[in-house]
């Protein structure tokens, strides 16, 4: 099956946005255990290969002479552009799952500290925080801009990839920093007792004392 040189090109077109797609796709599985959030991207990844059937179809039918060279042509140009924008639509399901759990992460990770400990024991956590606000903003923005276009979606997907990266890392950041988020804690809570323990003790045991001499003399 030889396709023309113009529709040989759209095709590795297509082979490149998949290649591109398919890392994405398969980190997003690593991310969602039970493939559950992915159905909708494997819904795209079916068009798109249903595209490419069709594109394969016609150009058999026209190698059988069933299709004139410029119907044939237009099919194929036609299913080559379904198929890329499916796959697009597939790989950007794919990274929204990504930047929705790394941000899950990275809120499940800073929740159980306070924001003194983040502050003393990560040196750049002003920066990160408010670095993690602009990915966000630049996230919304993306989705805004996702275009029909083999060139313009490219561009996004290739924005949208390096912001994932970056919330990567920061989360790798934030997790390797845990072991010492959680002595400081401890540390403070130590800190803390043996500072005001005795401010909470005292009342305590005053308390249970009124209530032995209560009991002792009216049993009540």
């Amino acid at each position: 099956m030889k396709f023309s040189p113009e529709n040989h090109e759209k095709l590795c077109e297509a082979i490149d946005v998949y290649k591109k797609a398919k890392t994405i796709i398969l980190y997003s599985e690593e991310q969602d255990e039970e493939q559950k959030a992915l159905i909708q991207t494997y819904k795209e990844l079916r068009d798109a290969f249903d595209h490419l059937m069709r594109v394969l179809a016609s150009q058999e039918e026209f190698e059988k002479h069933k299709l004139s060279e410029s119907d044939a042509n237009q099919r194929i140009n036609v299913n080559i552009e379904k198929c890329i924008s499916h796959i697009f639509r597939a790989a950007f399901d794919a990274v929204d799952l990504c930047v929705i759990t790394f941000k899950e992460k990275i809120y499940n990770a800073l929740k159980p500290f306070s924001s003194d400990i983040l502050i003393k024991c990560i040196n750049d956590y002003g920066q990160l925080k408010i670095r993690i606000e602009e990915i966000n903003e630049n996230i919304v923005t993306f989705r805004n801009e996702k275009d029909t276009t083999v060139d313009g979606s490219s561009t996004i997907l290739n924005r949208y990839i390096q912001e994932i990266d970056e919330l990567k890392s920061i989360y790798k950041k934030i997790h390797h920093s845990l072991p010492t988020l959680e002595k400081m804690k401890r540390d403070e809570k130590r800190a803390f007792w043996k500072e005001n323990g005795l401010k909470f003790l005292i009342p305590l045991l005053v308390g249970v004392a009124v209530t032995s001499i209560s009991f002792l003399l009216f049993g009540k």
